[in-house]
């Protein structure tokens, strides 16, 4: 079954970017055969058109595209049908299809309005998607020049491509949405007569700046043809012209998978895939645009535009500059990392340029004076060569590292004769030594327990997935705590600081609960408090920083535990990973997690970029199970989960990286429970804390997203339903049974952060142990730390699943691969030089 990059109802209003694989008939075809030159009698879709310096020289630009030419340049051939590229032919990559979309209520304008206004949107949207294609042939597009002496690529830029530019004006579920794809052909001109493959490393790259270009020339696009109002909408842009209500009502998520797909699609495997070729059809089922505009403007009648409504509806607001955004656009700018790319800078400030209107022009060029001024410092990085980061954010981390590594040399000097020899019992024994004997320590463990009480006042413990970091922070805990410290523990998230307090009878809680009782003085430390921050790695240093400052304050000592390989802050500077280039940790690298050897090996491979290796052994074991369709990996993979997880609920886990693939997930186990009969009763209603309506039934696997001291609860935790009721005033009241034991029950009134409990995202998992762990890849959320953690939570061989219309099952291997190398821990400030200004 061939499947086509496909727009849902949704989609984010952005540019996808996806391989097209070998020229093939079908694959054109998808393009094509809606489009036609009869659009104008209301009958098909828009015929496509030709955009490009190399249309220019073909004398094409802006003519209609026809069948047989896109497939003549898709295989690798001239108009004269005479090969440009050495692989011209069957094999020849086709190139990629760019898709832009509009946000959904520009699609709603766009539907329920009157021919003149629906014409200026697509006219509108038409002249951003060329602005943005014209951004990607001046700047990114570069063929490959042979190689340097040694032996890397080289690669020039030529300013020159071809796209064909398909514009759709519905859903697969046929509501409003205005998108457009564009095919960027696999060729560009390095010189007279000669044509080169294209290198597109830089396309991926700059992905989400162009999608900020695109939304921003779109707004100033709207504002400036319609007098639009535009207002921020999270990342992106509304209209508030159009109701968000009635934006919901023509968002029927297309792909999303339901209920009865799910209920029907576990009857048999033939009849999945007849479902799955019905629901993931290789294109549309058509209806004529007039059509489709009736049936849109039936639904609100209520609700109609023209020039007049438009006009009344405006405000007409004294327009504001980019610099209204300026202390914003700095902040955005070092939110994740402490250092940033050039296509940061244009990605930032176009998005909230967007929120003004002012277009891509004003915000390249506003983004090319900011770089000039002295707010930013520009660097030299030696991964990814020129970058910047704010001069604040230069001046905190340059005062932390300095206070951080000095204190790390400092050791408490006892006060009295029996602090002295703190480490020895009322007996005389020493306490360290008993601890690594009564827990049975390993020597590698032992050694680093000595290490850490014996250090400086900051000390770290850097340990792979599965070596026994908790094991060794219990000792240290039973140490302390006889020494009359009070030892507090904290970590990133509330299930984190929860599994440490269990693993290692540390009281912990999450950092920023700690930081807000610091804060307030609810809590204090002296000279005799040891502080143990897990998952460390995972901590930015703001807000690090202000822990210290807190710890340096009272003389109190500090333990960072945390593994450089896993999962990086969300918040800029990853000050773990630094300071373990200037303050010599103590390390744990014994893997004793994993049952097998091959698949501690496997750990250690993808640690040291060997990731392509990992998923030949997988596929050779039978643990990699690749689809040309995502819907039925998602099948099997629940099918697989189901078999370990209905002998022991708590031990069987499923992972994936983005929160929709998470969902589908929960919705094919719940009834795959069903089914079973494992989910009894007549289901309860219940309304969570984002709005949406849970159908809960007796045995069912709920997440807790929220810490609640009433509950016990922490964001994370998970529990089995035992008991569901309705009150009078119809809200549920839920009995629940903990994955400790603990039994209680709650009201959706006083508590309603739930979440299916079958499926979770990577980032959740940090710090998990099962036996059994499943793991959905999706390839545009995938780097070497992602793959790091979810390929390390179980004890057993973990299996993964993942699935690519277009590439063949080595081909997927390569590109996951290449994605899963990526690495996202060395764009930092400390990595980098400080450029002399002239």
């Amino acid at each position: 079954m061939m499947l086509l990059p496909m727009i849902s109802k949704a989609v984010i209003p952005m540019i996808s970017i996806t391989r097209l694989g070998k020229a093939q008939e079908a694959k054109i075809k998808y393009y094509t055969e809606l489009a036609s030159i009869k659009y104008y009698n209301s009958e098909f879709e828009p015929q496509g058109i030709w955009h490009g310096q190399v249309a220019n020289q073909f004398s094409l630009k802006d003519k209609p595209v026809e069948h047989d030419l896109l497939m003549q340049f898709a295989s690798g051939f001239n108009k004269q049908n005479k090969a440009l590229v050495g692989n011209a032919g069957e094999e020849h990559q086709i190139g990629f299809d760019l898709t832009f979309s509009a946000p959904k209520s520009v699609s709603v304008l766009f539907g329920l309005a009157d021919k003149e206004v629906r014409e200026q949107v697509q006219q509108c949207h038409l002249n951003a998607v060329k602005m943005a294609l014209s951004y990607i042939e001046d700047n990114l597009i570069e063929v490959r020049a042979g190689t340097n002496e040694y032996g890397e690529r080289l690669k020039i830029k030529t300013n020159n491509a071809l796209f064909a530019i398909f514009e759709h004006g519905s859903s697969r579920s046929l509501d409003p949405q205005l998108h457009s794809h564009c095919i960027l052909l696999n060729f560009s001109k390095l010189k007279p007569q000669e044509w080169r493959c294209l290198e597109t490393k830089n396309l991926f790259k700059y992905q989400k700046a162009i999608g900020a270009m695109y939304r921003n020339e779109l707004a100033h696009q709207l504002k400036s043809e319609l007098n639009l109002d535009i207002e921020p909408d999270e990342e992106f842009f509304k209209l508030p012209l159009v109701p968000d209500d009635v934006c919901q009502k023509f968002s029927k998520r297309t792909e999303q998978i339901n209920e009865e797909l799910a209920r029907l699609g576990f009857s048999s495997s033939t009849k999945l895939k007849e479902l799955v070729a019905l629901f993931t059809r290789s294109k549309k089922v058509h209806k004529s645009r007039s059509t489709l505009y009736t049936l849109w403007r039936e639904q609100e009648k209520d609700l109609a535009f023209d020039i007049e409504s438009i006009n009344k509806a405006n405000s007409n607001s004294k327009p504001k500059s980019i610099d209204y955004y300026f202390e914003e656009i700095l902040d955005d700018l070092v939110y994740h990392h402490s250092v940033f790319e050039y296509k940061d800078v244009i990605e930032v400030v176009n998005k909230h340029a967007q929120w003004l209107g002012k277009g891509a022009k004003a915000a390249n060029d506003y983004a090319e004076r900011l770089i000039e001024t002295d707010v930013l410092k520009e660097l030299y990085h030696p991964k990814i060569g020129r970058c910047f980061t704010t001069s604040k954010q230069f001046e905190l981390e340059k005062k932390f590292y300095k206070e951080a590594v000095e204190y790390s040399k400092l050791k408490a000097q006892p006060k009295s004769s029996s602090e002295k020899n703190q480490f020895l019992d009322n007996d005389g024994n020493n306490l360290i030594e008993s601890e690594i004997s009564s827990l049975g320590l390993n020597a590698e463990q032992a050694l680093a327990l000595k290490g850490i009480c014996n250090s400086g006042d900051l000390s770290l413990l850097n340990g792979k997935p599965g070596t026994g970091k908790s094991f060794l922070m219990k000792a240290l805990n039973n140490i302390y705590q006889k020494n009359e410290f009070k030892v507090v523990g904290c970590s990133t998230a509330g299930k984190a600081a929860q599994e440490l307090e269990e693993s290692s009878d540390i009281k912990s809680q999450t950092i920023d609960s700690l930081l807000y009782e610091l804060e307030f003085e609810r809590t204090e430390f002296n000279e005799k408090t040891l502080v143990v921050l897990d998952e460390a790695g995972m901590v930015g240093v703001r807000k690090l920083a202000l822990l210290f400052k807190y710890i340096k304050a009272a003389n109190a000592k500090v333990l960072l535990v945390g593994d450089y390989s896993q999962l990086p802050p969300i918040e800029a500077g990853n000050a773990f990973y630094r300071l373990l280039n200037e303050v010599k940790p103590f390390e744990l690298n014994k893997i004793q997690r994993q049952k097998s050897e091959i698949d501690r090996a496997n750990i250690n491979k993808i640690d040291n970029g060997h990731i392509k290796e990992v998923f030949e052994d997988l596929d050779k074991r039978g643990l990699f199970n690749f689809n040309q369709d995502h819907i039925e990996a998602k099948f099997s993979m629940v099918n697989d989960w189901f078999e370990t997880f209905k002998n022991k609920t708590t031990e069987s886990l499923m992972l994936a990286s983005k929160k929709a693939d998470v969902q589908h997930l929960n919705v094919l186990a719940r009834e795959k429970l069903k089914q079973n009969n494992i989910i009894k009763g007549i289901p309860v209603l219940f309304t969570n804390h984002n709005d949406e309506k849970l159908k809960l039934g007796i045995g069912e696997r709920i997440m807790f997203r929220s810490n609640s001291k009433k509950l016990q609860v922490k964001n994370g935790t998970t529990a089995t339903i035992t008991a569901l009721k309705k009150t009078r005033a119809g809200k549920a009241t839920v009995s629940v049974r903990l994955d400790s034991g603990k039994e209680f029950e709650f009201n959706e009134s006083d508590y309603d952060a739930v979440e299916y409990g079958y499926a979770s995202t990577v980032h959740k998992s940090q710090g998990m142990t099962v036996n059994h762990a499943y793991v959905y890849l999706n390839q545009q959320f995938l780097n070497k730390e992602l793959h790091y953690v979810q390929m390390s939570r179980s004890r057993l061989a973990t299996k993964v699943y993942c699935a690519h219309s277009l590439l063949e099952k080595t081909q997927y291997i390569e590109e996951l691969s290449l994605q899963a190398n990526q690495n996202t821990q060395s764009r930092e400030i400390y990595d980098a030089n400080e450029v002399a200004m002239e």
